[in-house]
């Protein structure tokens, strides 16, 4: 059975899209306006889900809790772990994943300060220009559940999308604290939390 997803979004930058190149999936690419798409549509139900999105247009805000790429074995380094390093399909994972959260428009990155982590957002921040903020208390060593409800409070009520970058056994206190049941996230996958005025609407799992 196929199943598809819809999303309502905002083109971020140019909206030009003649280069696009055409697939098996998809004949062409175009804007057009709301009233001549619903005649473009074949079936009622597309026509009823168009009607629908219509009234969902609000921008929505969007946490993106991500866990940091593949890094280093345990067990293959001696030493303190917060300096443990990522593995190079980590820092491949690290550079797929910048056009994920610039498409969320996330203008903050919040990171456990372990260097797997910092690792994980460096090249997004790198690319964007925006400032990152480390964090001991979202470090496995150092995890503090206030301070990491105090924060996903900050990003559920401020005006801006965010990255925020930590470990597996970490993000059931983010998830928690989001009104979440927890997601076990491969490295490298984020969950991206569409929320209005605090309210989680839809959640997305993405994966690098």
């Amino acid at each position: 059975m196929k199943s598809v997803n819809y999303w309502v979004g905002r083109v971020q930058g140019d909206d030009d899209v003649s280069g696009y190149l055409v697939n098996d999936e998809i004949d062409e690419v175009v804007w057009v306006p709301w009233a001549e798409a619903a005649t473009r549509l074949t079936y009622e139900h597309d026509v009823d889900t168009l009607t629908e999105a219509r009234s969902l247009r609000r921008k929505t805000r969007a946490p993106v809790v991500l866990r940091h790429g593949h890094a280093r074995s345990r067990r293959a380094r001696a030493g303190d772990d917060r300096r443990r390093p990522l593995l190079v399909a980590g820092n491949s994972e690290a550079q797929r994943l910048v056009p994920v959260p610039a498409a969320f428009d996330t203008t903050e990155i919040h990171s456990s300060s372990s260097v797997r982590c910092v690792a994980t957002v460096t090249p997004y921040v790198h690319t964007t220009g925006w400032p990152l903020h480390s964090y001991d208390e979202l470090s496995e060593e150092g995890v503090s559940v206030p301070a990491v409800e105090s924060l996903v409070a900050g990003l559920l009520t401020g005006d801006c999308s965010a990255v925020l970058c930590t470990h597996r056994p970490v993000l059931p206190v983010v998830l928690k604290s989001l009104g979440l049941l927890d997601v076990k996230l491969e490295p490298a996958e984020m969950l991206v939390v569409h929320h209005r005025k605090g309210a989680v609407v839809a959640a997305d799992r993405l994966q690098a």
